[in-house]
């Protein structure tokens, strides 16, 4: 959001056209496109909370200090009266009136009261005044007066042949004049005549004031009449009857007992109780336009104008006064003195002089046309550091008494009365008093740099800063013709705006590093730290700018205030006072800064239009609030919707993550510098640096609970309290618990989808390794088959080969008688070894590596075991187990028994079926 700086940029100073001496109140203007509305303004009031509303031709407008808003017309006419009474704004315009209120938003909603008696309302009705008595609420138009019971919501009319002019509330009396007539009194809903005086039949009246046990009665164009026990007689002042010819349209009277008067074309006027004009303040003052059609004063005594083209407020009971050159005849004031009951003037332009405390116009001084540096009353006698030299001025006269250009500063020479020191652009001089009179001397040879800041020591060492080269220490001779040495001093860092002044005895350095005080002893420049920091870390530092006044006081000027510093009665420490006046409001040449004791404790601070004068007596550091005015939410590029200001915990959208934060603290004194500081909690961990933004804005925030928080500083002085406001974002559709159920649900059914697929392909799997496992099964056994058929046949072959030699040996030996080598030969052949080996080959053939897998699976299997198990991987029985290994089957059961424990299979596992699924 655009900083809204309508408030600070228009910030004008009543000024005199032609230089009147006399310092005005400030203003502050506010023109039609400022507040974007029309450009009469008929009537102005103010809420508990120091809201202002103000009846504009286009609507109802609402100002606070940082934001204004148009609330448009029921009807789209021209709003005339406003009138506040506890949290209702009341307001009438043409033919329609009624209230607003604020709703949960703190955006105003109207309700019709006149809509209740429309058919009683007269033609062409404008409403011009609302006043409030006890439960009554009456509006007042030309001629009817509507009293409307907020009691019992019931209306009263009073009606007026004539025409009704002006209703006033005095004290506890409801008064009115009606045309031709005279003035009249409400009393218990009946009307009673008060005077029929023929003044107050034909003179319109513009209003009726208490004056003690009387009344003062205002006329539009014949002044002031005082009523008493039914007797008429003008008042009669110097000032009143200097205001006979001018037409007022509207008045008030302050709560100091003054008045303010509202002029057509002349402005407006501010009269002491007396009746004595205080000050008359018009266009070429400052005002935005001269017609005055309604004065408000608020609650903090300022004074709200309506005019025929804008809005001025003047801060009538500000701490300061401005007078101030807006025509630039004498522009920049660099330097100021009050010498001998005259107020003098150093500017750009030349030296200016009037009476003091008069309202006479600031006069130049011939000769003194051109830049003016310095002016300083020394032995009585006031000097003048210009341009083209040296001044000595008495009254409204300047004698030059120097040509030595640019002189900067004079400074006394301790133990040498009759000698001043001078800073100038080439160097240093010295001025001397012979016979009374201060003339040149001579210049101080062997030192040209220029020399602004000139200090002194009672040793007569001279130290001399310039803002570029840094700060030096000059040895001058002892009868200050000549500079015996000089130094930079690199103690103290260089820095611009850096300035030095010599202080309760002490020089003291001031730049943006710090303060930094000459130590005798060191002969160097010590940082003070108690000093810096308690400037550095309250001020920004803006200049090093330090003036020492006639009281002792130092003076030192930061980005937010005008700092004096005395020392402390009781103790050592320094005394800071700070008064809370910010370059961006005091407008001075920063680096030049000046300042004068005036009379009553007053100071007259120069600025680049002219001079501000102080009253720190005055300066009210009041308590304030702040309050959160609005807030809002959007989308990214759409329109903004408005949250509720209550103090419920609020639920925000997930997708209007885009939160707006506009506060404020009611302050209408313009001197007076308010900012802001926040943070939210959720999102930072501390509070944001000081601003004068009076809103904050968040984007994109995340899903999450928030605390929003703000606290303001009017001058110096924080906020009594500090505003919150809770919140959360929600969680987008996408995240919510509803959603996450779906999101798990789904997460399921995939993950069962899935489950299911992969059951499905692992049976498949299963099933085809099934297969393919019995298929090579089936090849592995025909192998076998295949194999043991062969085995077989050549068992058989052998066999008969064997019988056949048996036979034949037998025949032989039967015949020899000798059958013991046949018994050699069956013996040879029955080799069980011999026969597993050929089996094993064989097996190892038709069945690859399963032996070696049972091993390794097995290994505490023996070579009786494996060809235990390749019998049973042939799905041979134990018969033919036994057979072939040449014993009886319950040997090989024993055999399988204790297989089926090496192989650690449980009992309802089969042996044969576990060795042929390997």
């Amino acid at each position: 959001m655009k900083h809204l700086t309508f408030f600070f940029l228009l910030l004008l100073f009543f000024a005199c056209h032609n230089l009147d001496g006399q310092e005005l109140f400030p203003i502050n203007n506010f023109s039609p496109d400022d507040y974007q509305a029309e450009t009469q303004n008929w009537n102005i009031a103010q809420g508990e909370d120091k809201t202002i509303y103000v009846a504009n031709n286009k609507g109802l407008l609402v100002f606070n200090r940082s934001t204004k808003e148009l609330y448009p017309s029921p009807n789209n006419t021209i709003m005339r009266s406003v009138y506040v009474s506890e949290n209702r704004i009341y307001t009438g315009c043409y033919m329609e009136f009624g209230y607003w209120e604020k709703n949960m938003y703190s955006k105003l909603q109207y309700t019709s009261l006149s809509e209740n008696i429309k058919e009683q309302l007269l033609l062409d009705e404008h409403f011009w005044n609302i006043i409030g008595y006890r439960q009554w609420i009456i509006f007042q138009s030309q001629k009817c007066i509507y009293c409307y019971n907020t009691a019992n919501n019931t209306f009263k009319i009073i009606k007026s042949e004539t025409g009704i002019t002006k209703l006033c509330s005095v004290e506890e009396d409801i008064l009115y004049q009606e045309r031709n007539k005279g003035i009249f009194r409400i009393e218990n809903g009946e009307i009673v005549l008060i005077s029929d005086n023929k003044i107050f039949r034909d003179e319109v009246i513009v209003n009726i004031f208490d004056w003690g046990n009387d009344m003062l009665i205002q006329t539009l164009d014949n002044g002031f009449f005082t009523f008493s026990n039914g007797k008429v007689r003008p008042w009669k002042t110097a000032s009143i009857l200097s205001l006979q010819s001018v037409s007022i349209y509207s008045s008030i009277r302050l709560k100091d007992g003054g008045f303010v008067l509202g002029t057509i074309g002349k402005g407006c006027y501010f009269l002491s109780p007396e009746g004595d004009v205080i000050s008359h303040i018009e266009k070429t003052d400052g005002l935005l336009n001269n017609t005055v059609l309604t004065l408000f004063e608020d609650i903090d005594g300022n004074i709200w104008l309506g005019l025929d083209n804008g809005i001025s407020i003047v801060n009538y009971n500000s701490p300061y006064s401005v007078f101030s050159d807006i025509n630039g005849v004498f522009g920049t004031v660099y330097a100021s003195a009050l010498y001998k009951g005259n107020l003098y003037l150093g500017t750009n332009q030349g030296l200016y002089v009037k009476r003091d405390n008069s309202s006479e116009d600031f006069e130049l001084i011939q000769g003194t046309q051109g830049q003016v540096w310095m002016l300083k009353v020394i032995d009585n006698v006031l000097f003048c550091g210009h341009n083209f030299g040296t001044f000595i001025v008495s009254e409204n006269h300047a004698e030059i008494i120097s040509d030595k250009i640019g002189t900067w500063v004079i400074v006394p020479i301790p133990g040498c009365p009759t000698l001043l020191l001078q800073g100038n652009y080439e160097g240093l001089s010295v001025l001397e008093k012979t016979g009374g009179r201060w003339h040149f001397r001579n210049n101080i040879d062997g030192f040209g740099i220029s020399s602004r800041y000139v200090e002194i020591m009672p040793d007569n060492t001279i130290f001399i800063n310039h803002e570029i080269k840094g700060l030096y220490q000059l040895t001058p001779s002892d009868d200050f013709r000549e500079v015996v040495k000089y130094e930079k001093d690199e103690s103290a860092p260089r820095s611009a705006n850096s300035g030095i002044a010599t202080f309760l005895g002490k020089i003291f350095y001031f730049s943006k590093s710090g303060i930094y005080e000459y130590n005798a002893d060191t002969k160097e420049f010590d940082r003070n730290d108690n000093l810096s920091n308690e400037l550095l870390n309250c001020d920004s530092y803006e200049s090093g700018k330090m003036i020492v006044d006639e009281n002792q006081t130092l003076w030192l000027f930061t980005r937010d205030n005008v700092i004096n510093m005395t020392a402390g009665k009781i103790s050592e420490e320094s005394v800071f006072h700070r008064i809370p006046l910010a370059l961006s409001i005091r407008g001075n040449m920063v680096g030049y800064e000046n300042i004068q004791n005036l009379d009553e404790g007053e100071f007259l601070l120069g600025t680049t239009n002219g001079y501000i004068i102080i009253k720190p007596d005055q300066i009210n550091d009041k308590n304030q609030t702040i309050e959160i005015t609005s807030i809002e939410s959007n989308k990214n590029g759409e329109p903004k919707s408005h949250l509720s200001t209550d103090d419920t915990k609020h639920l925000v959208k997930a997708d209007e993550n885009n939160i707006s934060f506009t506060f404020n603290i009611p302050e209408f004194d313009w001197y007076t510098v308010i900012k802001f500081q926040y943070y939210l909690e959720g999102l930072y961990d501390e509070w944001s640096e000081w601003s004068e933004e009076p809103s904050a804005v968040f984007n994109n925030l995340a899903p999450g609970n928030y605390t929003f928080k703000v606290r303001g500083k009017v001058g110096n002085r924080l906020t009594e309290n500090i505003e919150t406001y809770q919140f959360t974002v929600s969680d987008p559709w996408y995240s919510t618990w509803g959603m996450k159920t779906v999101y798990l649900l789904l997460f399921l059914s995939v993950l069962w989808w899935i489950h299911c697929i992969s059951v499905r392909r692992i049976q498949r799997i299963c099933e085809r390794n099934e297969h393919e496992k019995l298929v090579m099964q089936l090849r592995s056994e025909q192998e076998i088959i295949k194999s043991k058929n062969d085995n077989l046949n050549m068992t058989i072959v052998q066999k008969n080969e064997l019988l056949k030699t048996v036979r034949h040996k037998l025949q032989h030996d039967v015949a020899d008688g000798n059958v013991q080598s046949t018994l050699q030969i069956i013996d040879d052949n029955i080799d069980k070894n011999r026969d597993w080996q050929t089996f094993k080959d064989a097996f190892d053939k038709a069945d690859h590596d399963f032996l070696k897998k049972m091993k390794e699976l097995h290994p505490a299997l023996t070579p009786n075991d494996l060809k235990l198990c390749a019998f049973l991987r042939l799905n041979l029985s134990s018969k033919e187990i036994a057979t072939l290994l040449s014993i009886s089957p319950q040997s090989v059961e024993v055999q399988r028994s204790r297989l089926r424990k090496k192989l650690n299979l449980k009992r309802n596992e089969n042996l044969t079926e576990y060795i042929m699924g390997i």
